[in-house]
C-alpha cells in the first residue's frame, strides 16, 4: 500500500509539473523589454520593430498592454519584432524618440522611424500599420531618427556622463556646430588617441633597437 501511495504521489507531482510548465510556456511574453542600455543592441536595423513607450501609472497604457501582447504573437512569424519601453525609467530613450505622451507608439525599419497614428489602437489597426500602413507615414531620417548612424551616435553621447553631455550642448548651442560635426569630433577622438599611442610605441621601440645596436 505504501508503495502504491508513493507511486501515486510521484505521478501527481509529475502531472502538476507538466501542467505548470505548459502554463508558464503559454504565458511567456513575446514582447521585448527595451531600455536605454539595450535599445541599440536589439533595434539594430536587421528587423522591423513596433515599439510602445509607456508609463506604469498610465491608464491607456494598461488598456493597450494585452493588445500589444497579441500583436507580438501575430507578428513574430512574419519577422516583425515588438517591444516596449518603460518611459519614466528610461529618460535617454524618451529624449531620443521625442516622446510627447503615453502611450507613444513607433514603427522602426532600417534607419527610419515613424510614429504610429494615435487612433490606431486595435489589434487589426496595429497589424495593418506594421505590415503596410507605415509606408504612407512620413519617417524621421538622418540625425532626427534615433536609429540612423547619426542618431545612434547622439544617443551614445546622451548615455555618457553629465560633463560630456554639457560639452555636447555647449558646442551645439554656443558655437553652432551641427550634430553631425560634433559626432564626427567625438568619434575621431579614439582614432586620434590610438594614433598617438602607436607613435609613442614606435618611438620607444626605435630607441630600444638603437640601444641594442650600440651595445653590440
Amino acid at each position: 500500500m505504501a508503495g502504491h501511495a508513493t507511486f501515486g504521489l510521484i505521478g501527481t507531482f509529475l502531472l502538476l509539473s507538466f501542467l505548470g510548465g505548459s502554463v508558464v510556456e503559454s504565458s511567456a511574453s513575446e514582447v521585448q523589454e527595451l531600455t536605454d542600455l539595450n535599445f541599440d543592441r536589439y533595434v539594430d536595423g536587421t528587423s522591423p520593430w513596433m515599439i510602445d513607450v509607456y508609463a506604469p501609472w498610465c491608464g491607456p497604457c494598461k488598456a493597450l498592454a494585452p493588445v500589444w501582447e497579441d500583436l507580438a504573437r501575430e507578428l513574430k512569424p512574419l519577422g516583425i519584432r515588438v517591444g516596449r519601453i518603460d518611459g519614466p525609467a528610461n529618460k535617454v530613450s524618451l529624449q531620443r524618440l521625442r516622446v510627447a505622451h503615453f502611450p507613444h507608439l513607433f514603427h522602426v525599419i532600417g534607419d527610419e522611424l515613424r510614429e504610429v497614428p494615435s487612433m490606431a489602437r486595435s489589434l487589426e489597426e496595429l497589424q495593418d500599420f506594421a505590415l503596410t500602413g507605415w509606408r504612407s507615414t512620413q519617417p524621421r531620417r538622418g540625425c532626427s531618427s534615433p536609429v540612423s548612424t547619426c542618431g545612434r551616435a547622439i544617443g551614445a553621447v546622451k548615455k555618457l556622463g553629465p560633463g560630456t553631455r554639457a560639452g555636447y550642448i555647449w558646442l551645439h548651442k554656443e558655437h553652432g556646430l551641427s550634430h553631425v560635426t560634433i559626432c564626427a569630433m567625438f568619434l575621431s577622438l579614439p582614432l586620434s588617441l590610438g594614433l598617438v599611442l602607436i607613435c609613442v610605441l614606435d618611438s620607444y621601440n626605435t630607441r630600444f633597437a638603437r640601444g641594442n645596436l650600440h651595445q653590440d
